[in-house]
């Protein structure tokens, strides 16, 4: 994770707004209690959420597409999906916002201060 998180940060730089990292547990939850389905076709231990931002279309789609190549070459990365349809953003985005909960939810209960 730590080799894909550095890739990233390398290939694109200033476009890279976010890096989220979910477990196989945490987007089965998702998928299980909210009825939603997995935006990766393929089952996998872990999953990340890679989310840009830029102020050239073109040249954000290339830097993207240059870094999805190399990772994907070398075996860090084995599936995925580009979200660009506003629907289709949204779910990923649901899916992350809701692990992201569920993970500090198990770590607040972890250390005695969640609710039961």
């Amino acid at each position: 994770m730590l080799e894909l998180l550095s890739s990233a940060r390398a290939s694109l730089n200033e476009i890279l707004s976010a890096f989220e990292f979910i477990d196989a547990e945490a987007m089965s939850s998702v998928t299980a209690h909210l009825h939603v389905s997995n935006p990766i076709n393929s089952s996998s231990s872990f999953y990340v959420l890679l989310e840009t931002s830029g102020s050239n279309a073109d040249h954000d789609e290339a830097k993207l597409q240059m870094f999805i190549d190399a990772v994907t070459s070398s075996g860090l990365v084995t599936d995925g999906t580009i979200a660009t349809v506003p629907s289709k953003i949204k779910v990923i985005t649901y899916h992350i916002f809701i692990c992201s909960q569920q993970q500090q939810l198990a770590v607040d209960q972890l250390d005695g201060q969640g609710s039961k």
